[in-house]
């Protein structure tokens, strides 16, 4: 018998370590990364590598995703998170994702207890450049980003997900969709549109 942890949904946006297991749980696939407690590990752990996507589970507010060209040219990052986590640097869990090739699209949509209402809106991104989107029927969004929306249906109901969600997606180049981040709030700039 399942057990309904409802009103949580933000659960499935803030814990991005959750989220992860949950989208293997589901059968869908997942970025290859690795999951690091701890600045001074995350420190350590990115003293030789190039081209990586850092991101945090929970702490959020603090930094959003970022590119990790260098040590040289990124340890930057690292300084600002350590001023403005303090104390809270070495408990906080970060995810260390591979670069992949492809699209960034995404399902903006509203949902009811985890289910996608009938119509929503569909779009691509050029991170922090731009966004185009199209409204249209669930059964018109192309099908790697329907998986995604479709393949996380029962465990948003699970949450009790009820308001606009936007599962940012990143199609490969092997045309598999990869749900990146999942928003269970207002996305901008879509959600102006919406309304």
């Amino acid at each position: 018998f399942p057990v309904t942890i409802t009103g949580t949904g933000e659960i499935l946006e803030l814990d991005r370590v959750k989220f992860r297991e949950i989208l293997k749980q589901e059968g869908l696939p997942v970025i290859p990364h690795k999951v690091i407690k701890g600045l001074s590990a995350l420190r350590e752990h990115l003293k030789d590598k190039m081209d990586k996507w850092i991101k945090f589970s929970q702490f959020r507010g603090i930094k959003e995703t970022f590119h990790w060209e260098d040590y040289f040219s990124s340890k930057y990052f690292l300084d600002d998170i350590a001023l403005k986590a303090g104390v809270y640097q070495e408990t906080m869990k970060f995810i260390v994702e591979e670069p992949m090739k492809g699209v960034e699209a995404a399902a903006d949509w509203f949902a009811m207890d985890g289910k996608h209402l009938s119509e929503g809106m569909w779009g691509y991104e050029n991170k922090d450049l731009g966004y185009v989107g199209k409204w249209s029927t669930l059964g018109n969004v192309p099908e790697p980003i329907r998986d995604v929306c479709l393949g996380l249906e029962d465990v948003m109901a699970e949450y009790g997900v009820r308001g606009m969600v936007s599962l940012e997606t990143r199609v490969g180049e092997d045309g598999e969709p990869y749900c990146i981040d999942p928003c269970m709030r207002g996305p901008s700039p879509p959600s102006e549109l919406m309304c």
